[in-house]
């Protein structure tokens, strides 16, 4: 179950740098 929390480590960082404008930087994929 360690990818899950991967994937909610990600999002979590994914969303964060999106309300700060760096989302095109982070390179969201998954």
């Amino acid at each position: 179950m360690i990818w899950y929390y991967h994937v909610v480590i990600l999002l979590i960082i994914s969303i964060y740098f999106y309300d700060h404008g760096c989302s095109c930087r982070l390179g969201i994929t998954l």
